[in-house]
């Protein structure tokens, strides 16, 4: 049986993202994040940040919505 995972990945500090590297979480720590998702089996891995996301969009899908609106860059 195959299992299909959705990662739900916050800012990354790599080379292709912008803005304040502070701000971001550690490629290693994004990567130990899914792998530990994976291995428990979770269809849905939300790193870092998106855990919070997640529980804002559970009580408003609008202010999730606006949110991310926010925070992409142009």
């Amino acid at each position: 049986s195959v299992l299909v995972s959705d990662a739900v990945m916050t800012l990354v500090d790599t080379t292709l993202s912008h803005g304040d590297p502070a701000k971001k979480l550690p490629p290693e720590a994004a990567a130990r994040e899914v792998i530990e998702g994976l291995e428990a089996g979770q269809e849905e891995i939300w790193v870092d940040k998106t855990r919070l996301l997640r529980r804002v969009n559970r009580v408003s899908p609008a202010l999730a919505a606006r949110i991310m609106r926010a925070r992409t860059p142009a």
